[in-house]
């Protein structure tokens, strides 16, 4: 049986610069929507995550998913502007703080993060990204921050 170990996003960006726990994600995040609402500044608040991993798994070693995943990773953050911070939701989504940045600025960042990876990864990764700014990324961090409290 081809069995893939657990993917995990944040074992592959731990380490690198801008990118933290889901924890201190939470609260740039929040800061970063206070500062939104008191300087009437643009925040809008990303996600890209793979959703074809099972898919794959049945067609793909081991090795060729974890290499491609790791260089799908690579890419989106070497992509990223030097404002932009990340934190990791679940296993297989990378979310992106995009201070000065408006939800629609943000999704077309998002889409160009996607075209890089579809032109750097040999695997057909299928990626889906997603973009909020104000009650929704509100929404979000409350929703985030009960899981934290219940784990």
């Amino acid at each position: 049986a081809n069995h893939l170990p657990l993917l995990d996003i944040a074992a592959y960006v731990n380490g690198r610069p801008r990118v933290f726990s889901l924890r201190d994600f939470l609260l740039l995040v929040s800061e970063g929507m206070r500062i939104m609402r008191r300087f009437e500044r643009p925040f809008a608040l990303g996600r890209i995550a793979i959703s074809n991993l099972e898919e794959l798994r049945e067609t793909r070693s081991v090795t060729e998913i974890s290499l491609a995943f790791r260089q799908a990773v690579d890419t989106i953050l070497d992509g990223m502007h030097d404002c932009d911070f990340v934190g990791t939701d679940g296993t297989a989504a990378i979310l992106i703080g995009f201070p000065e940045t408006s939800a629609a600025q943000a999704e077309i960042a998002l889409a160009r993060l996607r075209t890089k990876v579809a032109e750097a990864v040999p695997l057909s990764f299928a990626i889906e990204t997603s973009a909020d700014e104000g009650e929704n990324i509100l929404d979000f961090l409350v929703r985030k921050e009960n899981e934290l409290a219940d784990e």
